[in-house]
């Protein structure tokens, strides 16, 4: 260490009370800058355990596929991690009152597929193995049918079909036409399965709103699951994870080539979107601008303030230590070595307030979580209970400390500019921080007559040195700026939110399936309009179609990740359906 840094040490020592009190700004300005940065790191950390909790922990999975392919999806580079499931087929349960709900479903699945998939207990335990079984809790609540843990269920498992022979699935809603008739159900085998717990309700994606079937679950073993002969390839799905889920889309491309996906065939690939996207990995990215936006605006005005209270240490520091460069600059020190002086000086308090500085804002930030999670857990629609915890990561302290070393660096700039521009003589004497010529710090009698004795020395000393006294009127120009703000920001912020959820003003709505009548719908909503705790309602029909379009007609980047594995084999200007 040279001899100014030394100096500069020595300063910081024998001026105790100023030094604290610069980190303790430091501290302030970084708790503040890390909380903002955490808190958007928990948000984004949050969505990612609600999205985990709700669909599962899976980036992307293929459908209706084989023995072979599973092979093929497993030794490719890209994926990390696999689950299959197999579907066993359907089973009629007795006593259903959910017409448009008549069947059971049943899953087996491997051992991977318990922890990939949003399977959440409310009683008993998973299923060990192909003879037990996990029943949801809305068989009572919806079916109307009360199974307990413990009971036997006999079920007689097949498919279902239309009359022409047509095989449906859980995407396919019970079928019944107009004129009476229904589908059937093919049965095939029959088993007896215990039941061992009883969980919530699957995600849509894997038990639609329209699904026929009660989905429960059994545990089959990995290497049963692949072989058995006496299943079609089209009950098998794999669930995967990529190692580098930002190119997931690249993946699955690859994987289309590898399966031969897109041909013709009944595989296809389906993806985690809620998980994706809260991932930050997709072409919606409006939520995480919106995100970083808002931390950027209040790390910004963080700053501001900072810069504000920080110079001022770093300048009081300066002015009182002129003499002292004046004497280092009188025995050959340069003005580059006092400009690193008061860097130097910057660096060292840095190094004790940042560091204190994020851990207060993380302790800060936790106790503050802990009495508004509430508020922001009801800004996210999520149908299991997922807390918010402070989630603290790496990128989000890097940026943390960064910024507020930029905040302190930018803070000591000018008083460093200042001390190596001054000359030894000038600052020796001090000349350019005290002013002493009368008619510089003449005041009126007028001054005198209204603020008394006081008010003449302070306008006095007020005149003998402009340049600190605009330093303090600035920093009080900012505080009610920031003040004014924050308060705006956060007006402007609520009043958004409102925007967006005042037209959610509905407490529950019913959703029709497909195959009900107009009269029965008509029918329906008479019915729930005329009941006694309802105040008002209203409907909205919604219909599907499609419509061919010239393929110069479509958005580019929608043709090339939504249409063109559709359309493929169709040259550039023929028609596409969309």
């Amino acid at each position: 260490m040279n001899i100014i840094n030394k100096v500069t040490l020595r300063g910081l020592k024998k001026n105790k009370t100023r030094t604290i009190v610069t980190i303790i700004g430091i501290i302030l300005s970084a708790a503040m800058i890390t909380a903002v940065t955490t808190l958007i790191s928990s948000f984004q950390g949050y969505l990612v355990k609600a999205a985990i909790a709700e669909e599962g922990c899976w980036h992307a999975a293929v459908h209706n596929i084989s023995y072979e392919d599973i092979e093929k999806l497993k030794n490719m580079d890209e994926i990390s991690e696999t689950a299959v499931t197999r579907s066993a087929g359907y089973s009629v349960l007795e006593g259903g009152v959910n017409e448009y709900k008549p069947y059971l479903y049943l899953m087996e699945l491997s051992n991977e597929a318990f922890g990939a998939l949003p399977i959440h207990l409310t009683k008993g335990k998973l299923p060990q193995n192909e003879n037990e079984v996990v029943i949801p809790e809305h068989i009572k609540s919806n079916g109307g049918i009360d199974i307990q843990v413990g009971d036997a269920l006999d079920l007689n498992i097949g498919q279902r079909v239309l009359e022409d022979g047509i095989a449906l699935n859980q995407s396919n809603p019970y079928v019944e036409m107009e004129d009476g008739t229904t589908e059937k159900l093919d049965v095939s085998s029959t088993r007896t399965l215990t039941v061992v717990g009883v969980m919530s309700r699957l995600s849509y994606k894997l038990e639609g709103y329209s699904s026929p079937g009660y989905t429960i679950i059994t545990s089959r073993d990995f290497s049963k699951l692949v072989t058995d002969g006496n299943r079609a390839e089209k009950d098998l799905s794999v669930f995967f994870t990529t190692y580098n889920p930002g190119s997931i889309y690249e993946t699955e491309v690859k994987i289309a080539e590898t399966l031969g996906i897109g041909n013709g065939g009944e595989k296809y690939i389906d993806e985690n979107r809620v998980l994706l996207r809260d991932m930050g990995v997709s072409d919606n990215d409006s939520f995480d601008r919106v995100l970083y936006s808002l931390g950027a605006i209040l790390i910004g005005l963080i700053m501001v303030g900072s810069v504000s209270l920080i110079y001022n240490s770093f300048s009081i520091s300066v002015s009182e230590r002129t003499k002292q460069f004046g004497l280092l600059s009188s025995v050959g020190a340069t003005s580059k070595q006092l400009r690193r002086s008061v860097f130097f000086e910057a660096l060292i308090l840095a190094a004790v307030g940042i560091p204190l500085g994020v851990l207060a804002g993380i302790l800060g930030i936790g106790v503050t979580l802990y009495f508004v999670s509430g508020l922001l857990e009801s800004l996210v629609t999520s149908a299991v209970y997922v807390p918010l915890t402070v989630s603290v990561s790496v990128p989000s302290i890097v940026a943390a400390v960064f910024t507020a070393l930029i905040t302190i660096l930018i803070s000591a700039n000018i008083p460093a500019k200042r001390s190596s521009k001054t000359s030894a003589v000038d600052a020796i004497r001090q000349s350019t921080d005290i002013k002493l010529k009368t008619k510089q710090v003449k005041t009126s009698w007028l001054t005198r007559k209204l603020f008394g004795m006081e008010g003449d020395l302070a306008l006095k000393n007020l005149k003998r040195n402009k340049k600190r006294y605009r330093s303090t009127i600035l920093s009080l120009f900012i505080s009610v700026v920031l003040f004014v703000s924050a308060s705006a920001f956060s007006m402007y912020l609520r009043d958004s939110v409102m925007n967006v959820y005042k037209d959610a003003n509905y407490d529950l709505f019913y959703n029709s399936y497909q195959g009900q009548s107009e009269d029965t719908l008509s029918e329906a909503y008479d019915n729930i309009l005329a009941l006694d705790s309802v105040k008002q309602g209203s409907s909205i029909a919604q219909e599907y179609s499609s419509l061919s379009l010239p393929k110069e007609k479509v958005n580019a980047s929608y043709y090339n990740k939504y249409i063109q594995d559709v359309n493929e084999g169709f040259e550039d200007g023929d028609d596409i359906s969309v």
